[in-house]
């Protein structure tokens, strides 16, 4: 890296004195760049991110802070010298330039410009020009002449009809496929770390594509495969420990969008999009973190399962 050299001596210009102010605040500039460059490659070098270099072992977090700490009071000089060369560069570049004297300029009697009392032959005013303004046909005119030019343009013809949109996809068809089951009077339910299934004894509605598993039934069998709206509902006869989670199993498998905790109430509600295929076996039961834990759910109709297939 070349560094300019300065003129030495005492006879140099003003100019050459203010550029060479600028020279010297550009090479300190250069030199906290590079400092601080080293700082960083320092850092690097600690943190073990220094391409082509790595530290005899690991530092240690008292070393990390005290590269940190070195760092830090680095910056806050650099600081204090960037305010002192912004200073210097300011008070550099606001030097008072040299003033001649200021020229004695004056309008004549002749209406020409005078400068130290020698007549330049140039008007000091040309003559007023005529203001332009719109005639009763609605051209712009300028004294007694019509220019021609209309002053408003004439409206412009509508735009043509776009065309028409293409026809947008045929929606999905929806099967039919749905079931709806509900439980009948109150049972105890033992859940565990696997999941305990809840039995439900009412078909309030199922189409063909379910097989019930069971009486009363505990799980259910899916023909068609799809997307499914899946609905629960479990109403308990007491608030179950904040342990107490509930969720559809499918296939010996909780489904994690439908898992519901128990926390200050007795009633479980969720509604989710789950998919399913052909021969999935699915359950509503009641787990815990790997103990078993015994409740009651509510008598009649207080706990249902709904699957309709929307896809």
């Amino acid at each position: 890296m070349s560094v300019p050299k300065f003129q030495t001596g005492v006879n140099i210009t003003r100019d050459e004195a203010i550029n060479q102010i600028l020279a010297s605040i550009a090479i300190e500039e250069l030199a906290l760049s590079h400092i601080l460059n080293a700082e960083g490659e320092k850092l690097q070098y600690i943190l073990g991110t220094l391409e082509g270099s790595i530290p005899p072992e690991p530092a240690t977090i008292d070393q990390v802070l005290q590269a940190n700490d070195s760092v830090q009071s680095l910056l806050e000089a650099a600081t204090y010298q960037q305010m002192f060369l912004k200073g210097k560069m300011s008070d550099a570049l606001n030097a008072a330039s040299k003033i001649g004297p200021m020229p004695d300029i004056t309008i004549g009697a002749n209406g020409n410009w005078f400068v130290n009392g020698a007549d330049t032959g140039v008007i000091a005013s040309g003559p007023a020009g005529a203001t332009p303004y719109i005639g009763s046909n609605g051209n712009w005119w300028i004294e007694t002449t019509d220019t021609g030019v209309s002053a408003q343009g004439v409206i412009g013809p509508a735009g043509p009809a776009g065309v028409a949109g293409p026809t947008g996809p045929t929606g999905p068809t929806l099967t039919g496929n749905a079931m709806s089951y509900s439980t009948t009077g109150s049972q105890t339910l033992i859940a565990n770390a696997t999941g305990a299934p809840i039995a439900f004894a009412n078909a309030d509605y199922s189409s063909a594509g379910f097989t019930a598993n069971g009486n009363p039934a505990t799980s259910f069998t899916v023909s068609t495969t799809g997307i499914y709206l899946a609905a629960y509902n479990i109403q308990f006869t007491t608030t179950p420990s904040g342990l107490l989670s509930t969720t559809l199993s499918v296939n010996g498998t909780h489904v994690t969008s439908t898992v519901l905790n128990a926390f200050a109430t007795p009633y479980f509600r969720t509604l989710n999009i789950v998919s399913l295929n052909s021969g999935d076996i699915v359950e509503l039961v009641g787990f815990t973190a790997g103990y078993d834990y015994a409740t009651t759910i509510s008598g009649n109709n207080a706990t249902n399962l709904t699957l309709i297939q929307i896809a």
